[in-house]
C-alpha cells in the first residue's frame, strides 16, 4: 500500500494468496480485489475490501462464481466484476455488481460473449466491457451498461484484439493502445484508436 502522505509504503496480506485477480476503487475510499488463481491452482471467488480511511480490511465477500482473469471497474457506489476464466480454457459471461453502501451483490444479465482478459472503463454514465479472449478467439464486441438506468445499453462491433491498454481522457474519450490482433500470427499491434 502506498500512502501519498507521508509518502510511504506499507504491506498487508490478502485473505487468500492469489494472482490473476481484478481490482477497483469505489468512492475514493474502498479498494476491492476480486477472484484470481490460488497457490493450489484453483479459481477464487473471494473479494477482499480495503478501507483507506480505516486503514484496515473489511470482512471479505464473494463473487457469484469463482474465476480469474476478470475485469473490474467502478461507477458511483458500485463495483462491477465481469468475465474471466472459470477453468483453464473456459471463459465466463458473468457480471457481478456490488453496492458498497448496502454491501449487497446483484448478478446482472450476462455479457454478449463469454470472455477473459477483457478490459473495462467508464465513459460518463456508461460502463464499457470490451475485447478479451473467448475459448477460441478475440471477440470484436463492446458491451455498454448504463449505470443510471442499470440496463445494458447496446453491443457495438469493434476491431478484434485483446491485451490492450485503455486510458480514459476527460470522462468522454477512451484511448485504446496496442494489443494483440486475433489472427494466426497473434500480431502485436502498434496502433492507437480513440
Amino acid at each position: 500500500l502506498y500512502r501519498t502522505v507521508p509518502k510511504t509504503w506499507t504491506t498487508s496480506t490478502l485473505s487468500v494468496a492469489r494472482y490473476g485477480s481484478a481490482s477497483t476503487s469505489v468512492l475514493n475510499r474502498y479498494i476491492l480485489i476480486a477472484g484470481g488463481v490460488t497457490s493450489i491452482g484453483s479459481r477464487s471467488s473471494v473479494v477482499d475490501i480495503w478501507d483507506t480511511q480505516l486503514q484496515s480490511w473489511l470482512t471479505p465477500s464473494t463473487l457469484s462464481i469463482a474465476r480469474s482473469h476478470l475485469t473490474a471497474t467502478s461507477v458511483g457506489s458500485y463495483a462491477l466484476f465481469a468475465g474471466g476464466s472459470v477453468a483453464a480454457a473456459t471463459a465466463s459471461d458473468r457480471v457481478d455488481l456490488y453496492h458498497i453502501d448496502t454491501q449487497l451483490w446483484t448478478q446482472l444479465a450476462p455479457l454478449s460473449v463469454p470472455r477473459r482478459r477483457l478490459s473495462s472503463f467508464v465513459l460518463g454514465e456508461m460502463v464499457v466491457f470490451t475485447w478479451g479472449q473467448t475459448d477460441s478467439n478475440a471477440p470484436a464486441v463492446m458491451d455498454l451498461w448504463n449505470s443510471t438506468s442499470q440496463t445494458w445499453a447496446l453491443t457495438v462491433s469493434i476491431s478484434a484484439r485483446h491485451s490492450c491498454g485503455v486510458t480514459v481522457v476527460d470522462n468522454s474519450t477512451a484511448l485504446i493502445v496496442g494489443g494483440i490482433r486475433n489472427d494466426v500470427n497473434q500480431t502485436i499491434l502498434s496502433q492507437m484508436e480513440m
